[in-house]
């Protein structure tokens, strides 16, 4: 959760929203419905156990990297 105050949270969020960003690029047609956590999860080693990972909390950015780029235009 973001905490006011807690730059740990900040930088969290931004870490996130990078590796959408990758998935994106390494996944152009998107890596599956629901499977946002389970890709992150490949992408590094601090976080494969995917019971700690959570969402980046940006729906524009889980849905581009699920949908991918084709995705986004219909």
């Amino acid at each position: 959760a973001l905490v006011v105050g807690d730059p740990s949270s900040v930088s969290e969020r931004v870490y996130l929203v990078r590796q959408s960003l990758s998935l994106l690029a390494s996944h152009p047609l998107g890596v599956g419905l629901s499977a946002f956590i389970p890709a992150l999860s490949t992408t590094n080693q601090l976080y494969a156990n995917t019971i700690l990972l959570q969402p980046v909390h940006n729906i524009y950015s889980v849905l581009i990297t699920e949908i991918g780029l084709p995705g986004i235009t219909i």
